[in-house]
């Protein structure tokens, strides 16, 4: 992350954590990867596992469902698996983990109020921020892959079965458009403090 971005990050997320709905029960302050101590470290590679987990589970049942039942099933998974997908992850790595854009599809991926602000700002590197109870909150960018482009690519490539699937149940889709390689979004993960 660039440092000389990590002062009006840091403003931004206690900004954004002290706003909202109230849920938020912490401030949140940026760290850089390089100033991550030993605790931290360890958090980051638990965030890594939960997301390798959710991303292992999430394409494999997407690849198939577009082998097995064509590329407008996709949009059934990603709106009624993906997040019990996440929700199973959740519960088995210990962690909170979701995913987010600045042009969200689902309405209900929204970041958590920690994560606002960089996805806003479509951070482009991994982020980290530690809360005031010693969680870790990491934002990992999801690059845009070719199978993807199915159901996010150029408007006028995507199928007319997965258009008509994308305006049935998100009719305020903002998630076309993209090319091969675009920032699409993030991971977001929330690691538990170490316990002591």
């Amino acid at each position: 992350m660039n440092r000389s971005f990590l002062p009006i990050l840091g403003v931004l997320l206690l900004l954004a954590a002290c706003g909202g709905d109230g849920s938020e029960s912490t401030a949140w302050t940026p760290v850089a990867e390089d100033a991550l101590d030993a605790a931290q470290n360890a958090q980051r590679a638990w965030a890594f596992q939960a997301k390798d987990a959710m991303f292992e589970e999430l394409s494999g049942t997407l690849m198939g469902a577009i082998r097995d039942s064509g590329a407008a099933e996709a949009i059934d998974v990603c709106r009624c698996e993906a997040p019990q997908i996440a929700t199973r992850v959740s519960k088995e790595q210990g962690v909170t983990i979701g995913r987010t854009s600045f042009r969200l599809r689902n309405p209900k991926n929204t970041p958590p109020a920690w994560a606002a602000s960089l996805v806003e700002a479509q951070a482009a590197d991994n982020a980290y921020v530690v809360g005031a109870d010693g969680r870790l909150g990491v934002l990992l960018p999801i690059r845009l892959q070719n199978p993807c482009l199915t159901c996010h690519g150029d408007p006028a490539s995507v199928a007319d079965d997965v258009k008509a699937q994308i305006e049935r149940w998100y009719p305020d889709d903002e998630a076309l458009g993209f090319a091969q390689g675009d920032l699409r979004g993030y991971f977001w993960i929330e690691v538990p403090a170490a316990s002591e």
